[in-house]
């Protein structure tokens, strides 16, 4: 397949759309997004709200929603163990309700995450921390569109110069 035939998209996870403090920060990144895209450095982006976490016990466990969560997630860690990396923001946690006195587990979402596919195969997730060094979602960015000094990881694990 050559280079031509190669599609790159971009998902965006976000826990809200409201506004907030955090607004400039996604509104930037929709726009650079935008623009990643209409300067064909990606052939398109998703936005998917996931809220700040998920249940992975209970009947809320066992709706459509948290089961694509849960596999999405999944498909994150996958590939970070491949590419020998960690995700932060994704952590598994036990509550227990005060109302009922039941434990309940529940995984947290980072605020903000990007899953980067190349041909549908997930390529790069961010944030992620190789070694000591953390990849954002803005880093990524700068990578997908090529700026000097930003390094990209592939699905390989081996860090390389962004094209």
């Amino acid at each position: 397949m050559s280079d031509a035939d190669t599609r790159r998209t971009v998902e965006l996870f976000v826990r809200s759309l409201t506004s907030s403090e955090r607004q400039a920060c996604l509104d930037a990144t929709l726009e650079r997004l935008s623009r990643l895209e209409s300067d064909g450095h990606i052939d398109g982006f998703t936005v998917s709200v996931w809220g700040d976490g998920v249940c992975l016990s209970g009947r809320a466990a066992e709706t459509e929603a948290a089961a694509e969560i849960r596999e999405r997630v999944e498909e994150f860690s996958e590939w970070a163990e491949s590419a020998g990396v960690e995700l932060p923001g994704f952590e598994r946690r036990e509550t227990r309700s005060l109302v009922t006195g039941g434990c309940h587990e529940n995984l947290s979402l980072p605020v903000m995450a990007l899953a980067d596919r190349t041909d549908d195969d997930l390529s790069f997730v961010a944030p992620c921390v190789d070694g000591g060094t953390v990849h954002t979602v803005g880093d990524r960015l700068a990578a997908l569109a090529g700026e000097d000094g930003e390094r990209t990881r592939g699905q390989s694990g081996v860090s390389v110069q962004a094209d």
